[in-house]
Order: C-alpha cells, then structure tokens, then sequence
C-alpha cells in the first residue's frame, strides 16, 4: 500500500497545538512529523503511513485490559542505543522526525514496528532500525503483564 498523505481526500491539517503544548517532551523537531489521535491525521506536511484505521486496530488486537485492576503503560528502560540519522550527500546528518506505532509483547520485548508518520521513508526507516534496539518494561494491568501497543515519538535533530 503506498504511502498517503493524510486521509484520502481531505487537506492536510495541523497537530492540536493544545495537546502539545501540554507536554513538554515534544520538540520542534517532533512537530515535523506527529500523529494526532484525535484527527488521525499526521502533521501537514509530512507522510502519513498508516491510516487512523489501522492504528486503532492494531491498538485493539495489542492493548489487553484487566478485568480487575488498572493499568500501568509501558516505559523505556534506559539503553545504550545509537540512533541511525539519515545523512545527505556529503555526509551531513539531516533533521527530521517520524512517529511509530511499537507493538510489546508481554515482556516489554518489541513485536512489531509498524512507521505511522515521518517527514520522509528515510525518517521513517532510521526511526525504526533505532526502535528495535529499544527495551521496555511490559504494561501491567492488575498486576500482571500484558500486550501493548504505544505511539513513540523520533525526532532527529543534529
């Protein structure tokens, strides 16, 4: 399926600038090329790459709930990973951003992952070649580990 931009057949639009503006992780760099759930569009401007849709079905057959207690989302666990930047012609590492859709096992272990939005494929590619060398700890829902699926932010900033 080839990449689209934005929803078939409607214009680009912006990230909610509120919902960003509420969290203080969220760099310029990262406005390049974020997915905005409430939309389901990407950025304007960048590439979107899997469709509202499709987000929320994987969303769907990954995030197991608990019948008996809340839950507790998955976190990074801190890592010696190196990210891949995409470089120019010269070697010049260039900016850009993607958003993924990771895929956890029970274990906090990446599955799948799955490029949602990215400023352009190399973006997209880099950000996943640095995801797999990511580690999480599993959510927890009543005290036991289960599947997720979580949106994870790049940004590439030389």
């Amino acid at each position: 399926m080839p990449p689209l931009l934005h929803a078939a057949g409607q214009p680009p639009t912006k990230v909610n600038e509120a919902a960003l503006q509420n969290s203080k992780r969220i760099t310029t760099t990262m406005r390049l090329a974020r997915y905005d759930g409430t939309t389901g569009l990407c950025t304007a401007g960048s590439v979107q790459l899997l469709t509202k849709a499709a987000i929320l079905e994987r969303k769907a057959a990954w995030n197991e709930k608990s019948v008996d207690g809340g839950c507790v989302d998955p976190a990074k666990k801190p890592v010696q990973a190196r990210a891949l930047y995409p470089v120019d012609e010269k070697g010049k590492h260039l900016r850009g951003a993607a958003h993924l859709l990771l895929e956890l096992d029970e274990a906090g272990a990446i599955a799948a992952v799955r490029p949602v939005c990215a400023t352009d494929a190399a973006f997209a590619s880099a950000a996943a070649v640095t995801a797999a060398k990511l580690a999480f700890s599993p959510r927890m829902c009543g005290g036991k580990a289960v599947r997720s699926a979580i949106l994870l932010p790049f940004a590439f900033d030389p």
